[in-house]
């Protein structure tokens, strides 16, 4: 038994058998080379389909957080500012907010600042073709008065571009503007107007025109924002009575770890209007 074992051996260790072990043992080396990297790159998709699905969970977890900000903003209006609060289980994490009042825009105090600011009518009118929001502010002189302009300021929603070149008009040039922000974020323009400054007679309207593009159907897009005439008794004044808010919404796991934050900014007046969103910032 034992020589028949050992001729068997012998046999099948020539010919074609003898070539199918020494294959068979190549084979299994290579799947062994390969197999360890495959199963590295399954458990790193793994990881990362996790990650994503733990950030897109946050995310919305963070929007709940600013919505309810707004509605409280609309409807239950906190005394006082900074105002924050948590609410928690949104979508198994605890999500803290704070509601901020925003004070000043551009160097200049929210809110008239002169005694005759009824002087200055403003009429804002919008209308769009293929991509493009054109754009008329009109100031009025109701006063006693001549009115002397030196600085306009309006304040968009996110969505919208300033289209280079654009400022048109008797108030304005396009070497007075400042850009501040971007379309994905929000879009704030500052025409700082230098002297000797555009004058608006007791009676007469003039006009400051520009353009944006965006896709159609942006709400918000006729901004707020104000006039600022040189003269004291004037002042500036501003093109509605809404006030501006900024709401900061971090979501954060049971360890305190933040997985996604919210940054947003509104002007809260009839309804919410929303003039900045920053993801992540």
């Amino acid at each position: 038994m034992r020589d028949r074992l050992r001729r068997l051996a012998r046999e099948f260790t020539k010919g074609e058998k003898g070539m199918a072990l020494p294959a068979v043992l190549a084979m299994l080396a290579l799947g062994s080379i390969l197999l360890l990297p495959t199963l590295d790159y399954l458990s790193t998709n793994l990881q990362a389909a996790g990650r994503m699905e733990r950030n897109v969970v946050g995310l919305y977890a963070a929007e709940a957080g600013v919505e309810d900000a707004f509605w409280r903003l609309l409807h239950d209006k906190p005394e006082t500012f900074p105002y924050s609060y948590q609410l928690n289980d949104i979508n198994g994490l605890t999500v803290h907010v704070t509601i901020g009042e925003i004070t000043t825009i551009a160097g200049e105090e929210i809110g008239d600042s002169g005694g005759h600011v009824d002087w200055l009518e403003i009429v804002k009118t919008v209308t769009y073709d293929a991509g493009v929001y054109s754009y008329t502010m009109s100031v009025t002189n109701n006063g006693s008065g001549n009115a002397k302009i030196s600085k306009i300021l309006i304040d968009f929603p996110p969505g919208l571009t300033y289209i280079s070149g654009s400022t048109g008009g008797q108030l304005s040039c396009e070497d007075d503007l400042e850009v501040i922000g971007n379309a994905a974020s929000g879009t704030t323009l500052v025409w700082e107007i230098p002297v000797p400054y555009p004058t608006i007679d007791v009676g007469a309207t003039k006009n400051h025109t520009f353009a944006l593009g965006g896709i159609e159907g942006i709400e918000g897009v006729v901004g707020h924002g104000f006039v600022s005439a040189s003269r004291d008794d004037i002042g500036t004044v501003w093109d509605s009575d809404s006030n501006p808010y900024s709401v900061l919404a971090t979501a954060r796991d049971a360890g305190g770890a933040a997985v996604a934050v919210i940054r947003a900014g509104a002007w809260q007046g009839s309804r919410i209007e929303v003039s900045c969103w920053q993801i992540n910032p």
